[in-house]
């Protein structure tokens, strides 16, 4: 996906957030600062207990298909695991964070070395939070998963094409 194209649909995102009300500009920030910490603290310091922390028991995880139910708490914490183990040498970086009282949009760079290759991969993400009594709701991600899938060496192939 080219830069253009990431920053309008990102500019779309922050739209769909909302405006945060001019009585909770302190919620805003908190927000901000429970995305910051879940990054680094899941990420780069590996620890998926924080999930606990930061995220609501009945928190739902949706990722590239919009319309599905989400997984689970534990459903997600299984998916990170799987991630520890066959990534390492994680990195974050968060590109723009824009959140509200209840809201929140982020589009970020992930980056690590895959463990079974040793090829760096970098996944560019959008991910759409849901905040509740200061915690992580809901959260959907649109990642690119095809192009991970190529920086590890798989190739495209049409339909009709021989192997």
């Amino acid at each position: 996906m080219n830069t253009p194209y990431r920053v309008a649909l990102f500019a779309l995102l922050c739209l769909a957030c909302g405006t945060p009300p001019a009585n909770a500009p302190g919620q805003a920030v908190a927000n901000a600062e429970v995305v910051r910490r879940l990054l680094h603290e899941l990420w780069v310091e590996r620890n998926a207990a924080v999930m606990d922390e930061l995220l609501v028991p009945d928190y739902r995880y949706h990722y590239n298909a919009f319309d599905t139910p989400g997984e689970s708490l534990e459903e997600a914490r299984q998916g990170i695991e799987r991630d520890f183990q066959e990534y390492s040498d994680i990195a974050v970086r968060i590109v723009n964070l824009f959140t509200t009282d209840d809201r929140g949009a982020l589009q970020w760079v992930w980056r690590a070395t895959h463990n079974q290759s040793q090829r760096q991969v970098e996944i560019q993400s959008n991910t759409i939070y849901r905040f509740r009594a200061g915690r992580i709701a809901e959260a959907w991600d649109a990642y690119d998963y095809t192009g991970v899938a190529l920086q590890l060496g798989y190739r495209l192939l049409p339909p009709d094409s021989a192997p």
